[in-house]
């Protein structure tokens, strides 16, 4: 019976890994900020413990890697390859208010990975005056 469980709970697994594998592929095909809709479901689900009510559909969207800005292609092609080492990126997400997306170029929030830190305001101030500049 216990080998039976395990055996049902490892196939789950599998199948979720190859659902989400499958859905990656849809995603990061362009370099736009503004998210489609496959990357939008992507990341209202991985991001939902820190977004709040902040929802990515239709949202333009900058993406970084500690202080680097990144293409949205690099963002999801790195998140495969954590997908196949089943790890996780522990992004952080930034929100932007309507002056900071008026500064910003019109970005709504920008996801940041391997940042090990909280967020300062000195650092938010950073990234968006680097968003802007893209």
């Amino acid at each position: 019976m216990k080998t039976k469980i395990i055996l049902s709970f490892a196939i789950i697994l599998l199948s979720c890994q190859i659902l989400i594998a499958q859905d990656l592929a849809k995603m990061g095909l362009d370099d736009l900020p503004q998210v489609n809709t496959d990357e939008a479901q992507r990341l209202n689900q991985e991001l939902s413990d820190v977004k709040g009510d902040f929802d990515f559909t239709g949202k333009k969207i900058g993406f970084a890697k500690s202080l680097i800005l990144r293409s949205k292609n690099e963002y999801f092609e790195e998140s495969k390859e954590y997908l196949d080492d089943h790890n996780f990126m522990g992004d952080k997400l930034i929100v932007l208010n309507a002056e900071e997306k008026d500064h910003a170029n019109g970005y709504d929030a920008i996801i940041i990975s391997y940042l090990p830190k909280a967020i300062s305001e000195r650092f938010r101030a950073s990234m968006i005056k680097k968003i802007a500049t893209q």
